[in-house]
């Protein structure tokens, strides 16, 4: 595979992961209580087989997520103006991309 064919998956997987994230926070918008947004924080800490690979896949390559230019992407907020905009934001982005 050459690097330019290569650069073009890259982006598109990006984009496919950000317009997965757009809907994710879209639907987090519909969460209305403290209550809830407590039982999603805990589901989302959850880790299955393949969350722990993506998470050693993330270790090796050294992407701190905390401070990653995408950590408002797995911000889990019941702020109902927050989660629109990074809705919209990460539509954006993925139609930019590529």
């Amino acid at each position: 595979m050459d690097h330019n064919n290569s650069s073009t998956e890259c982006k598109k997987l990006l984009s496919y992961i950000m317009s997965i994230a757009g809907d994710c926070r879209l639907m987090i918008v519909h969460i209305t209580s403290r209550e809830e947004v407590e039982k999603y924080r805990e589901q989302y800490h959850m880790m299955s087989e393949v969350d722990l690979e993506i998470r050693k896949a993330i270790d090796e390559v050294g992407i701190n997520a905390e401070n990653s230019e995408f950590s408002w992407v797995a911000e889990l907020t019941p702020m109902i103006e927050r989660n629109l905009f990074a809705s919209v934001h990460a539509y954006e982005y993925a139609i930019k991309v590529v």
